[in-house]
């Protein structure tokens, strides 16, 4: 028999992309209206507005981590580059006409190179932001994603139509300065939140539970957690176990 002493440290969020996973809140969960906007060869950037208060139970003060997409099939790609944006919108929406400016002074909250993503039909994708973003669960939110693969064919459900002011969605090409068009398409989308009291200093002490514990072959371990839950927001946690005391 081994005796695993379980310990752990905090580790600040890190960039990357999650599958197979539902987010914390979401528009919808029905798997229709595939479309490779933005995340096919062409036509690979796209502004949507996410209506206010349509990402269900969602509350003031907290900031998005992690923003998903659905995926609408199977799909196999590597993206070169891929950059998400993000904007607190007004109540007038999406705003842009065709051949006119896009949403000016987005913010990039995701930035990476070389993303790889494989996805089933129906499977949630999500990026980890690199800087997460305040949500006001109150006003739109503007969403742009923009990528340059010119072999790509991932597509994600955007079947509902937006209701409301602003339409659902403009789009064009990666690094054009002018929307091709838009349309009224509501993009199936979900975020994940922490609580936006930053953590600002060296958490306070604390412990893991159980203490210790002894295991053999066959037998399923105890579920390990903390002894008192942190309220702040910006870290998570990453176990470790040992075989010596």
């Amino acid at each position: 028999m081994k005796k695993l002493l379980p310990f752990f440290t905090l580790l600040f969020l890190l960039a990357g992309v999650l599958h197979a996973q539902t987010p914390m809140f979401f528009n919808t969960n029905v798997v229709s209206g595939t479309n490779v906007f933005p995340f096919g060869s062409t036509t690979n950037k796209v502004q949507w507005c996410i209506p206010a208060g349509s990402l269900g139970t969602v509350t003031a003060g907290n900031n998005i981590t992690t923003v998903y997409f659905q995926s609408g099939g199977a799909y196999s790609n590597t993206y070169p580059l891929i950059n998400i944006k993000l904007k607190t919108g007004t109540s007038a929406g999406l705003t842009g006409t065709a051949a006119g400016p896009w949403e000016p002074g987005m913010t990039v909250v995701y930035s990476g190179t070389a993303v790889p993503l494989t996805t089933t039909s129906g499977q949630w994708f999500g990026f980890t932001l690199t800087t997460p973003w305040l949500y006001n669960p109150a006003l739109p939110l503007f969403v742009e994603v923009e990528q340059n693969s010119t072999s790509a064919n991932q597509g994600i459900c955007q079947a509902v139509n937006i209701t409301g002011a602003g339409n659902g969605r403009q789009w064009g090409t990666f690094g054009s300065t002018a929307i091709t068009s838009t349309g009224l398409n509501q993009v199936n989308f979900g975020i994940d939140v922490l609580p936006a009291t930053p953590c600002t200093a060296p958490p306070a002490p604390n412990s893991a539970l159980p203490v210790s514990f002894t295991t053999c072959p066959g037998i399923t371990n105890p579920t390990i957690g903390l002894a008192t839950t942190y309220t702040f927001g910006g870290i998570t946690y990453q176990w470790y176990a040992s075989t010596t005391s």
